[in-house]
């Protein structure tokens, strides 16, 4: 009896439900063979004594390194982690880190159980049949004149309109349900996920409720 229906999926409120009070994140940057020797460089300026000790370790050192960079193994000598903190972040930020740090950022939600009602709202749309002026509840046989050719038909609306009704108040019921459903998350979920995920739901119950 379901022929469409109306869905808003608020990305905004289940964000400000999700609250999340702080997010962390990790940037990581490694350093190649010319950045650590400019470095190696920069420490034995001056200390003329230890360079001579040194310097031929190093130039073993360097060697082996450009033999192996040139043998296929992995160039990057040096990596830095820096870690940052953002508090109370809201979604602008929050969408930022996604882009820039999506596989090493962190944003817990202060509420890891959220209702649908709260983010989702449906409104569905039934058969015209169901619209009809002619099936309504307000219909009113003695509104018609004896010989209105909708009293003969009378009968048969009145059981549309207890089929219809009925109808309506299981998917009614069907949907409070749905709305009454916990979504359990412990960390924010990324917008294009949070709408995936939100869509599959509702395909999943009008398939089951249609």
């Amino acid at each position: 009896m379901i022929e469409d229906l109306t869905m808003n999926i608020s990305y905004e409120k289940y964000f400000n439900q999700c609250s999340p009070h702080m997010c962390t994140y990790t940037n990581t940057r490694r350093h190649g063979i010319v950045f650590i020797t400019e470095r190696i460089i920069e420490l034995l300026v001056g200390l003329t004594l230890v360079l001579r000790l040194t310097v031929p370790i190093i130039a073993r050192l360097i060697r082996r390194i450009i033999n192996y960079k040139s043998s296929g193994g992995v160039p990057h000598l040096s990596t830095d982690v820096y870690y940052g903190t953002v508090h109370n972040p809201d979604e602008n930020q929050f969408d930022r880190l996604q882009k820039n740090y999506s596989t090493n950022s962190s944003c817990p939600c202060s509420a890891t159980s959220l209702q649908y009602s709260t983010f989702l709202s449906i409104e569905p749309r039934y058969h015209q049949l169901c619209s009809s002026d002619f099936v309504s509840l307000v219909y009113h046989i003695n509104e018609y004149y004896r010989l209105d050719y909708r009293l003969s038909d009378a009968s048969s609306f009145y059981f549309v309109n207890l089929f219809c009704t009925e109808a309506k108040e299981t998917v009614d019921r069907a949907l409070t349900v749905f709305l009454q459903t916990q979504l359990v998350n412990t960390q924010v979920l990324a917008r294009e996920f949070s709408e995936s995920q939100s869509n599959s739901l509702i395909q999943n119950w009008q398939s089951t409720t249609r």
